[in-house]
């Protein structure tokens, strides 16, 4: 008999796109969508490990001392992991693996010797792409959005200008023989 699997592990092992849950000032939230492989909880704490290997975060606080600072320690340390696990959740694996190569060249650009983790997130979110829902994107460039298609708004040839102005009359005269 197999043993069961949490439903968790389950949908881990699906292969999605990276989606992020986001709130706006007037407390709707929705889903963005990135272009890119979605990221585990596992992946996300082995990250900021390697992270911390490269002397860009914070060490851990060491588990010193009695059973009750050794309890306090532990829960800090939980709670730092979860600010980065809250910060990263849903962004795209390539572009989080892109943000620890710039920044183990380049080092943090703050005042400060360590990243927080809105410094990496902030970072991957404007470098990422967003996937475009279907249905939303361009019928000839499916890479670009339908409203705002930037290899449709480039300049026309003149044959296809003319076909197009002779498109736009052809509608507009049906519209005036209509009552």
């Amino acid at each position: 008999m197999n043993d069961p699997t949490p439903i968790g592990s389950a949908l881990d092992t699906i292969d999605q796109p990276a989606t992020e849950i986001v709130t706006a000032p007037d407390g709707t939230r929705a889903a963005i969508q990135w272009q890119g492989t979605a990221v585990t909880g596992e992946w996300i704490t082995a990250y900021v490990e390697s992270l911390i290997l490269a002397r860009l975060v914070e060490q851990w606080q060491p588990r010193t001392g009695t059973a009750e600072q050794q309890d306090k320690v532990r829960h800090a340390n939980r709670d730092r992991l979860m600010l980065w696990h809250q910060a990263l959740a849903g962004l795209p694996r390539e572009g989080l693996e892109a943000a620890r190569e710039y920044f183990v060249r380049q080092g943090p650009r703050t005042e400060r010797w360590f990243l927080r983790p809105s410094d990496v997130s902030s970072w991957v979110r404007a470098r990422a792409a967003r996937k475009i829902p279907v249905g939303k994107e361009c019928g000839k460039h499916s890479d670009q959005w339908a409203h705002d298609c930037r290899k449709c708004s480039t300049p026309l040839s003149p044959d296809e200008a003319r076909a197009r102005i002779a498109q736009i009359r052809a509608t507009l005269a049906q519209r005036k023989d209509t009552p």
